[in-house]
């Protein structure tokens, strides 16, 4: 399944116990969930793995996959929430900066176009 309302009002992170180092992710709004068909489930757990791993040929090639190949940059971005440059440098090598987010919120207004076709390519699932 995927909560497909994932806000930050919609989860909570919290420690498992007082001191722990370790915590929970708890999902709340359970009204919007999806299954995935495998294929496609595969194919976007591929993309994740390839934006992790900063591989831009295999995010070409798992966007292609999901109708957008041309758009594998945007397609990413949009996925991740991230800029290009932190995608392709390594999104766990930093974390996000308001600078990054104003760039992103600049980035969106030149390219909204491009954004709707990315929108109306993938599948709907």
């Amino acid at each position: 399944f995927v909560h497909c309302d994932p806000h930050p009002g919609n989860i909570l992170i919290r420690p498992v116990s007082r001191g722990s180092e370790t915590c929970d992710v708890i999902l709340l709004d359970h009204g919007i969930y999806k299954t995935l068909p495998e294929k496609i489930r595969l194919n976007y757990c591929r993309l994740w793995q390839a934006m992790l791993n900063s591989d831009e040929v295999a995010m070409e090639r798992e966007a292609a996959s999901l109708g957008c190949g041309k758009y594998h940059r945007l397609l990413s971005c949009m996925v991740s929430g991230r800029s290009w440059d932190s995608l392709s440098s390594g999104i766990t090598e930093k974390e996000l900066s308001p600078e990054e987010v104003q760039h992103i919120r600049q980035s969106v207004k030149v390219y909204f176009p491009n954004v709707v076709e990315v929108l109306n390519l993938v599948p709907r699932e």
